[in-house]
């Protein structure tokens, strides 16, 4: 099998709309067929959804966790916090190391890593054991996570990407929900340890599958050269790139708009509303379902529709969402119905904006790639951070909402202010051009 694509860089293979030729449509990509085509896609899922669930696979077992380890409960968070912190800041080291020593052997060394870590996890003998097995474990997760968007960006372009990209949005709207349950399951069959355990053998899973299927995407030449202190220009030479500071500021803005509605949401419908578990887990399905079918859409529609301006118009349609929604929450602060109908049509233009935007900031900046996608996971995780703290402070209900309409705000104001660097930068060039003339 071929294992340096050198096809997806290669100009002949670039159709006349800027497209890659879709995987089995190119064998030379990665050695062809459509079933290795959806091997690769489906691998990189995987990867990226064991990074989401490993943080709420195991929440259903902390109160047993507290008791059998003889840890306080301050203990116990640390064991998901240490797996949060982890995926945030090893994002900052598998990116960049990717653009230096290409995808692959980073993706299977970080896998490796994180089963081994997993499978020590779920057998810890103490809580400073699991808390830094769990920490070993996110950091080196993070491979996955970040590495996953970059190699489908070197595989595909435009059309063929965005699908790709929108698949991934349906793992990973999917595995953060399912992760609970799954975990209630596996714990009341077999405590917490089975539930790490599980997480572990999904991890072993994934990492065959990544042998055998994911290929080198990066090839050699096109590998960035230096060591640590030529991080820092990739990262300079990245957020100098207006294109990425305007789609990577989207991203990271619409994430902080979705997880302050996510950071409070059980506090407002179940303590405040007085949502039954049963009814409160109704509506975070319906609000999944919600983005599920938002992603099936604009898989039909993404080739039919420039992707800049499809984010443009969801931009804008989050923006009136969150602010009907607020105007909603506020005056009629007990219209569950009327809340979870809008939360459904907002999230779900977040979860498409938060995709297609990333792959725009990542096309981008091609020659660093994998450090400009470290910069947009980990600083996502951050403004996660944020938007939990600031919606936790006073009454959740106000503060959840008007959070979400801020950040939706500044995901627009950065929009226009991106687009009217690019249309003053295209003014120069021509002036440029037309004095040189």
């Amino acid at each position: 099998m071929t294992r340096n694509v050198r096809a997806a860089h290669d100009p002949a293979r670039v159709l006349p709309s800027g497209d890659v030729r879709p995987l089995d449509a190119a064998p030379g990509l990665i050695g062809g067929g459509r079933r290795q085509a959806a091997a690769v896609i489906a691998t990189i899922a995987l990867l990226g959804a064991i990074g989401q669930m490993g943080v709420d696979i195991f929440l259903p077992g902390l109160a047993e966790l507290t008791d059998e380890l003889s840890a306080g409960s301050a203990q116990a968070q640390a064991s998901l916090s240490g797996f949060m912190v982890g995926l945030a800041c090893g994002q900052l080291v598998f990116g960049p190391l990717s653009d230096r020593l290409g995808r692959r052997g980073p993706l299977l060394v970080g896998t490796a890593v994180s089963l081994v870590a997993g499978a020590a996890a779920a057998a810890a003998p103490s809580i400073e054991a699991l808390v830094a097995a769990r920490a070993v474990q996110g950091a080196t997760a993070a491979a996955g996570v970040v590495l996953g968007r970059v190699i489908v960006t070197d595989l595909l372009r435009g059309v063929a990407a965005a699908r790709a990209f929108s698949v991934l949005m349906v793992v990973g709207t999917v595995a953060p929900i399912a992760a609970p349950v799954l975990g209630g399951a596996l714990v009341h069959l077999g405590g917490w340890r089975l539930a790490l355990g599980a997480l572990a053998a999904l991890t072993a899973v994934a990492l065959v599958l990544a042998v055998r299927w994911v290929p080198e995407t990066l090839p050699a030449e096109q590998r960035r050269p230096g060591a640590v202190a030529s991080v820092l220009v990739d990262c300079r030479r990245a957020v100098a790139a207006p294109d990425f500071r305007g789609y990577a500021g989207v991203t990271i803005l619409s994430f902080g708009a979705l997880m302050s509605f996510v950071s409070a949401s059980a506090r407002v419908f179940e303590v405040e509303s007085g949502l039954t578990a049963t009814q409160y887990s109704l509506l975070m399905a319906t609000c999944a379902t919600g983005m599920l079918v938002a992603s099936s859409i604009v898989m039909r529609i993404v080739g039919r529709v420039q992707l800049r301006a499809l984010v443009r118009v969801l931009v804008g349609a989050q923006l009136v969402g969150t602010t009907v929604l607020a105007v909603v929450a506020l005056a009629v602060p007990g219209s569950v119905v009327a809340q979870a109908g809008v939360l459904v049509v907002v999230n779900g233009c977040t979860m498409v904006v938060m995709t297609q935007a990333s792959l725009l900031a990542l096309e981008a900046v091609p020659q660093v790639r994998g450090t400009a996608a470290a910069i947009i996971g980990s600083t996502q995780y951050v403004v996660a951070g944020f938007a939990a703290l600031v919606v936790g402070i006073g009454p959740a209900r106000p503060a959840w909402v008007l959070w979400q309409l801020a950040f939706a705000l500044l995901a627009a104001v950065v929009l226009v202010v991106a687009g009217v660097a690019r249309s003053a930068r295209a003014r120069a060039v021509a002036g440029g051009q037309g004095s040189r003339a």
